[in-house]
């Protein structure tokens, strides 16, 4: 039976050139790319395939970028995401570069599915290497991603951005923290005022709104007429 993950790629410029970038978006949710500040050039199909993918693709600049500082640069956003995502979100390092490995096992340990994906030599036209792009869980079966299968031009649709991101783990949070002090706000008001009060980021006009209605669609909470019945 394959699982379905929702995934996202860092790789560095050079190596993304050796992947067959056609499937990426098909394996992924969104890649962010980490490309050296003195680049001049990015290849024409890469360029028309990434603009396919649109707001999944994250372009990471990098100054004085040698093999080391780049690598040091992925593993301080790596580290940065695993610290504000939902864990449900897999990670994957598509690289040759066995320092990464004490990260991905790090991250893995967390409860974050994290894996380093290497490049292997495979025949093709021009006679270069090629990584792929396969992931596989523990018993060896196929995962894929929850994105759009097809790879079309409206698979961003399947993407997550990173406001919903943040309703998704303030409502985890808000569960969590409801828990622990046992205060269970009586009515739709008090609740607003509670989320609001311990998550300073929400300010923006809706978002607390959409956290309650998260709560409602996970079946955390439900509405008995003006009060809020709790489902933990």
């Amino acid at each position: 039976m394959n699982t379905y993950h929702r995934r996202y790629i860092f790789v560095d410029f050079d190596d993304l050139k050796k992947v067959k970038f056609k499937k990426l978006g098909k394996v992924c949710d969104r890649v962010y790319i980490f490309i050296s500040a003195d680049e001049e050039s990015i290849p024409f199909q890469l360029v028309m395939h990434m603009q396919k993918m649109g707001k999944a693709v994250k372009w990471v600049l990098v100054e004085g970028a040698s093999e080391n500082s780049m690598a040091l640069v992925m593993s301080f956003v790596m580290g940065r995401l695993h610290q504000k995502m939902d864990k449900a979100v897999e990670f994957a390092v598509l690289s040759n570069n066995p320092s990464f490995e004490p990260l991905v096992g790090f991250i893995s340990k967390s409860g974050r599915s994290c894996v380093r994906v290497r490049r292997e030599k495979s025949e093709n036209e021009s006679g270069n290497e090629k990584m792929k792009l396969e992931f596989f869980d523990k018993n060896g079966e196929e995962k894929k991603h929850s994105g759009n299968e097809n790879g079309s031009d409206n698979g961003v649709a399947g993407i997550l951005t990173e406001q919903e991101e943040l309703i998704g783990r303030t409502a985890e949070e808000t569960i969590k923290r409801l828990i622990r002090s046992g205060n269970r706000p009586s009515n739709v008001h008090l609740l607003k005022e509670y989320i609001l009060l311990n998550n300073q980021e929400l300010t923006l006009h809706g978002n607390v709104e959409r956290v309650i209605k998260k709560l409602e669609e996970t079946h955390e909470i439900r509405f008995d007429e003006e009060e809020i019945v709790y489902n933990f």
